[in-house]
């Protein structure tokens, strides 16, 4: 008798019972055999392995149609588990004949108390958000919702901006912003990725804006994103148009970033001159957008958005307020004035 471990991994849990996802089939030292495609109708492809990659957590992504798995074998004392990463796999069904290379899982045996790897310790489900044994889906219609993604059901995309000072500003932005999205992505991370944008505005409970990835298309290995940003029509309006393109820019490449969140966290962990890159360029955009802006003003503006990047390392962000000749206090100041349009070009609303 051989023994193997059967992992069921669901993308899609509203299909009237029926379940649609991979079936991965492993040899009980974790080593990939098999697996299948499961379609909304019962349709199997067979999975192909592709080639190792290593991630901290397993991750599936429906527009590369790829799964990756990470291994871990445990062992314990006592009722106490220590888990140890044994090595990643990763695989893609489709057409053709896979193949690639992957890192595979030791022969774990069962000597000294440590026991072989068992369904515990890498058989879990990361949902599409990311989290473990999360609850969200992917829709075909326009990605990933529920769980803790903030979405119950696909967005209403248009691009009507209702509120006239909004759209002003969008207007001003729309001709060439494209352009310079696209430009910082090549520039920064060396990809072609493509993002597209459907603006609209609306009731925010919290923040001025919100994002969401509606849809990606992958064309000729290029991605092209469809990028839903609300903005905030009960705070930004009464704001200068250059804190409100600057939020608008935000959005747009916070939105790619979330989407991206496992490759470009590391990237951003393990090569900061690309964050420094980032900044420059996106600077650059906000004062090609409005040339009247100075430097440190758009710095600030810049800035006064990564917070949550450079929240974990102190150090490296008073290096950087070092680098662009600013404090914390400054960037506070320059973002209230701008936001209160004591600096800046006003729009309509501005009191």
């Amino acid at each position: 008798m051989q023994a193997e471990w059967l992992t069921l991994m669901p993308m899609l849990s509203d299909n009237n019972g029926k379940f649609m996802g991979i079936i991965d089939v492993e040899e009980w030292n974790g080593k990939f055999k098999r697996g299948y495609a499961i379609g909304a109708n019962g349709d199997a492809k067979e999975v192909y392995l592709s080639e190792s990659v290593i991630y901290k957590k397993a991750n599936y992504n429906m527009s590369t149609t790829c799964i990756r798995i990470d291994h871990y074998s445990g062992a314990g004392v006592d009722g106490y588990m220590t888990y140890t990463y044994i090595g990643s796999e990763t695989f893609c069904f489709g057409s053709g004949n896979g193949g690639g290379q992957t890192e595979e899982a030791p022969d774990l045996g069962n000597d000294g108390g440590t026991s072989g790897a068992g369904p515990n310790d890498y058989t879990s489900v990361y949902d599409c958000h990311g989290d473990l044994n999360g609850t969200a889906i992917i829709d075909t219609n326009c990605g990933c919702i529920k769980g803790n993604t903030g979405f119950e059901s696909c967005a209403d995309i248009t691009e009507k901006i209702k509120n006239e000072c909004l759209d002003g500003v969008w207007k001003s932005l729309e001709g060439n912003l494209d352009g310079k999205i696209t430009s910082i992505l090549n520039s920064t991370f060396g990809t072609s990725d493509k993002i597209n944008f459907k603006i609209t505005d609306g009731n925010i409970d919290n923040g001025y804006a919100r994002t969401q990835v509606i849809k990606d298309k992958l064309v000729d290995g290029i991605h092209n994103f469809d990028v839903k940003v609300t903005l905030n029509k009960n705070t930004l309006p009464s704001t200068s148009k250059e804190f409100i393109a600057t939020t608008i820019v935000h959005e747009i490449m916070h939105a790619y970033f979330d989407f991206n969140k496992t490759h470009y966290t590391q990237q951003f962990e393990q090569h900061k001159d690309m964050a420094e890159g980032y900044i420059e360029q996106l600077k650059n955009a906000v004062k090609d957008i409005y040339p009247t802006i100075g430097n440190k003003e758009a710095y600030a503006l810049v800035l006064n958005g990564f917070g949550d990047i450079f929240g974990n390392d102190l150090s490296y962000w008073n290096t950087l307020l070092s680098k662009y000749n600013l404090d914390n206090q400054q960037i506070i100041n320059i973002r209230d004035a701008y936001k209160n349009h004591s600096s800046g070009t006003k729009t309509a609303c501005s009191p």
